[in-house]
């Protein structure tokens, strides 16, 4: 019996004894895996930004793990250190404070403007960094983390990502006005100023131009004194006539378009008050009377799902004046054109049907020609 006992208290101590020994085997290998992801997490590269005067700087970075919007993982970059050195010598020099942007070498194609921008962007002295931030999800577009150069080091400035929160493909600075300005040049272009106050944003002027229906573009200015307006850009190859009315307001188009750039241009009409496209027509035939002198089309407006409005136009012109008349209800107005804004002539309606008949083996078939 004592023997039993004995057998039984020596296995208990020998399988403690191994358990032991696996805790110690097992303590290095957990001990090794913590300290390769600190390594991983911690890894430093370089990037080479050139400067003037035969200088350059060494932009020490380490990446680190952020949340994207949809909140999965995102590798960044962040600064650690700037050091500045002579070309020639290769040895270390002060950093000094420099206008404008420098970038570092493009990574890669869709590195569009530098991995890296360099410059003083809160206009405190300091020479600051800027690091590609996430996608925004358009084309090759990224948005920048502007890192301000301060006595604890470089901080990330979250008020300044709004500066490439939309498509910007670059930014330029005043150090007069203390001012960013921030150009869009994707579909349309736009540009927005920002005063930068205390480290803080504070948008001022926004302008934007974009494409409208053929001659006409959008464009607008939040300091003008008529920020919206619709501008015009003459060109021969749209127009077939326009002029103004003899009270100055209206100024009347008729132009071609290939609307949906099949190469099948098709005539418009459109009207303007004062740089504003106020009305227009872009489908429906037009008749054309070579004779009488006359473009005749209507228009229906929909006002809503079951109201309407039917507008029939005349323009005329023949040896002593020229117009539109405007018929509504049974209501008609009668505008006489502006001899000294006229140009292009109804009668071009000829020779545009045969020059695009010969150019495209059609002919723009919104317009019928009555002899």
């Amino acid at each position: 019996m004592r023997k039993i006992v004995l057998l039984l208290l020596l296995s208990i101590i020998m399988f403690s004894c191994q358990k032991t020994e696996t805790k110690k085997k097992s303590g290095p290998i957990a001990s090794e895996n913590k300290v390769d992801k600190q390594d991983k997490d911690s890894v430093s590269k370089d990037a080479i930004i050139k400067l003037p005067k035969d200088r350059y700087a060494v932009v020490t970075l380490e990446s680190y793990v952020d949340k994207d919007e949809d909140h999965s993982n995102i590798e960044l970059d962040r600064p650690i250190s700037v050091r500045i050195f002579d070309s020639k010598t290769k040895k270390e020099v002060p950093e000094t404070l420099l206008e404008g942007i420098y970038y570092s070498e493009a990574r890669n194609e869709d590195d569009w403007a530098g991995g890296i921008w360099y410059g003083d962007f809160n206009f405190d002295g300091k020479m600051d960094i800027a690091c590609q931030g996430r996608d925004i999800g358009y084309r090759d577009f990224y948005s920048r983390n502007f890192f301000l150069a301060t006595q604890k080091g470089y901080q990330l400035n979250k008020d300044f990502l709004e500066i490439t929160d939309s498509p910007i493909a670059y930014i330029k600075l005043d150090a007069k006005k203390k001012t960013i300005t921030a150009y869009r040049e994707a579909e349309y272009n736009a540009s927005f100023e920002y005063k930068i106050k205390n480290n803080k944003l504070e948008l001022g002027r926004s302008t934007q131009d974009a494409d409208r229906h053929g001659p006409f573009y959008y464009h607008y200015d939040s300091e003008a004194a008529i920020p919206e307006r619709t501008i015009l850009s003459y060109n021969d190859d749209f127009f077939v006539m326009s002029f103004k009315t003899e009270d100055k307001k209206k100024n009347i188009l008729l132009f071609l378009y290939d609307e949906y750039e099949t190469n099948n241009f098709n005539l418009h009409y459109a009207e303007m008050i004062n740089d504003s496209l106020v009305d227009s027509n872009y489908s429906g035939d037009f008749i054309y009377n070579q004779k009488k002198g006359t473009l005749i089309f209507t228009d229906t407006k929909f006002i809503s799902e079951t109201a309407s409005r039917i507008i029939k136009y005349k323009v005329f012109e023949n040896e002593t004046d020229f117009g539109i008349e405007i018929t509504e209800k049974g209501k008609t107005i009668k505008l006489i054109g502006d001899p000294d804004t006229k140009k292009g002539s109804l009668s071009s309606i000829i020779s545009l049907k045969r020059d695009e008949k010969e150019k495209n083996d059609r002919e723009f078939d919104n317009v019928v020609i009555e002899k």
